[in-house]
């Protein structure tokens, strides 16, 4: 099965344009994430008549911004997924999800193809993935997607990532948080409560911006 459909899956995403390298195995397809922070990878596995699609990634930070962005936004993945694949043309209908941690230590969120998991659908499947999470956390980074233009980063990447702290130098983000554990979901609340902020208006010289989130996270600038 794999030997028919794998190669037809691969011409499908191919000129589709939106992946980095894509290569194909014995049972696996695997495409490359363009432009996330850090390497990711959506994949297509062939086992017996099962078909899987998934994102990989083995960066924590990378998979925590992905659940930071969708605790933000209330948003489910599952919908969201759902959303994607109308959109690539398949009827609308409930999709199955894992999200996990495998025995090789990758951050993994996966769905099942339902049968008849031909060429096109499997790729339907594929690029639905893609879609779904381009816009989540740091999958995209530095640049606005289809554009190439160079995009202002996030307050909170311009800053050293370290546990239980994240500290910027003068006119930058400063979190904290005690000696706790900072998880990367209240760093990115932080950052866009600081932003959000911005946004509404806040102007001044040599002051300082700042509050504390529903978490007890100071953020500030200055």
């Amino acid at each position: 099965m794999a030997s028919d459909l794998l190669p037809g899956v691969y011409s499908l995403a191919a000129e589709a344009a939106v992946f980095g390298e894509i290569s194909v195995g014995p049972d696996r397809l695997e495409a490359a994430a363009a432009g996330s922070a850090a390497p990711a990878f959506y994949r297509v596995d062939v086992g017996g008549w099962e078909v899987w699609v998934s994102l990989v990634t083995a960066d924590r930070w990378l998979s925590e911004s992905i659940e930071a962005d969708l605790m933000h936004s209330g948003d489910k993945l599952e919908e969201l997924i759902e959303e994607e694949l109308v959109d690539q043309g398949e009827e609308a209908g409930r999709v199955s999800f894992e999200h996990f941690r495998s025995a090789d230590m990758l951050f993994t969120s996966r769905s099942k193809v339902p049968g008849p998991g031909d060429a096109g659908r499997v790729a339907r499947y594929l690029l639905a993935y893609e879609a779904c999470f381009r816009n989540l956390g740091d999958m995209i980074e530095g640049a606005e997607y289809g554009a190439g233009a160079t995009a202002a980063p996030c307050i909170c990447q311009q800053a050293p990532r370290s546990r239980g702290r994240v500290a910027g130098g003068s006119g930058g983000l400063g979190v904290s948080k005690g000696t706790s554990s900072l998880s990367a979901n209240s760093v990115a609340r932080s950052c866009r409560e600081a932003e959000k902020a911005v946004a509404d208006g806040f102007q001044g010289g040599g002051g300082r911006l700042g509050g504390v989130d529903g978490e007890g996270v100071e953020y500030g600038f200055g």
